[in-house]
């Protein structure tokens, strides 16, 4: 029998474009495993020199498409079918990090796998209206979408039975994977989250700080209407979609940052007077990153946000998505005295490190 230091590991994720949410769960789990090799289903050569240095990696069929870094949205319906082509006979545990179909890849016996579920497929189960709308998508694909989406269902529920595992990020992940696929987490371990370390500011600035909202569950049309319209000061870090930046980059009030580094980033977040989320969150690592810096956040109180934000303690929470309600929860976030040192230190409890030590625990164990 092997020692564990001796293991043959593969990681099998989705995409590796950008370092953001999942990739940075991933990066700590080739932390755990410096010897892993992964297999995703496509990604960025440079990306990969860049953040998985040393590690043997493999795309799937789809990183042949042209210019699948800006089509890979549109081949969802074949993403099962790429990630159960991985060859994955010559390793001893499989760990797939999943947001949509890296949990089904097949995997012989007596091959370990473990699953760590960053969210069932959103577009297949309940937010698939907000993914397929009208503004997005003409009638006939909405015709057509249907007829994938019952596929990528049935493909989904049996490919949450292959694991040996399943993790959730959350609680609230692991009640949509109860709901969804009839088998909810066998444990929930928070992500990897990298902290601010810096001083943390007692004297901030007026602004606020939101992330940029790509996904439809973040809610980000919603959020900067009601900032437009209550001239609220707000700086937004990430990529955003051009006709968003179109739509709103004549609003003195609204600054659109980009990507920008992780100095960058918390140098924002560290003055910023708070952070605002009205997504419905799977996790939120942006929250937990500018709870780092002692910065408060005002969220909707719906998703896996609730788990890490304390209602008073380290953030202000709206029970309604309109502006009478934000309005609101705002002007008591502005009024409220925050102990800027204690929202940072309740933030330590999501330290990448403290996730790595859970895993390495799991792993232990099944093995």
């Amino acid at each position: 029998m092997k020692s564990k230091k001796d293991i043959r590991v593969a990681i099998v994720g989705e995409g590796f474009f950008f370092y953001e949410g999942t990739n940075r769960v991933n990066k700590a789990l080739c932390e755990i495993f410096p010897n892993a090799d992964i297999h995703g289903l496509f990604g960025k050569k440079e990306f990969m020199e860049e953040y998985f240095r040393g590690h043997s990696y493999k795309f799937s069929f789809l990183q042949k498409y042209p210019f699948i870094s800006k089509i890979y949205k549109y081949t969802y319906f074949l993403w099962p079918l790429a990630i159960e082509s991985f060859n994955l006979s010559n390793y001893d545990l499989v760990i797939s990090s999943s947001y949509s179909c890296a949990l089904g890849c097949i995997i012989p016996l007596p091959t370990k796998h473990i699953s760590y579920i960053h969210t069932p497929m959103r577009y297949a189960w309940d937010l698939k209206d907000m993914y397929f709308n009208k503004r997005n998508f003409s009638l006939w694909k909405r015709l057509v979408i249907p007829i994938f989406l019952n596929y990528l269902r049935t493909w989904d529920v049996c490919a949450a039975q292959r694991s040996d595992l399943l993790i959730s990020n959350s609680k609230f992940v692991s009640k949509r994977m109860k709901k969804y696929w009839g088998r909810g987490a066998d444990q929930v371990i928070y992500p990897s989250v990298e902290l601010y370390e810096g001083k943390i500011q007692e004297k901030r600035k007026g602004y606020f700080v939101t992330g940029a909202h790509l996904e439809p569950n973040k809610n980000g049309d919603i959020l900067l209407s009601f900032v437009k319209e209550l001239n609220v000061p707000l700086k937004i870090i990430g990529r955003c979609p051009k006709k968003v930046v179109r739509k709103y980059k004549k609003n003195l009030n609204i600054e659109f940052l980009g990507r920008i580094s992780d100095e960058e980033k918390y140098e924002v977040l560290s003055k910023a007077k708070g952070y605002i989320t009205l997504g419905i969150e799977d996790f939120g690592t942006f929250p937990v990153e500018a709870m780092s810096c002692g910065t408060p956040v005002l969220f909707y109180k719906k998703g896996g946000v609730c788990e890490s934000v304390v209602e008073r303690r380290t953030g202000m929470g709206i029970g309604e998505l309109n502006i009478k309600s934000f309005e609101e929860g705002f002007k008591k976030m502005e009024k409220m005295k925050w102990n800027y040192k204690y929202i940072a230190r309740h933030s330590k409890r999501f330290r990448k490190e403290r996730y790595k030590r859970e895993v390495k625990r799991v792993i232990n164990d099944l093995l």
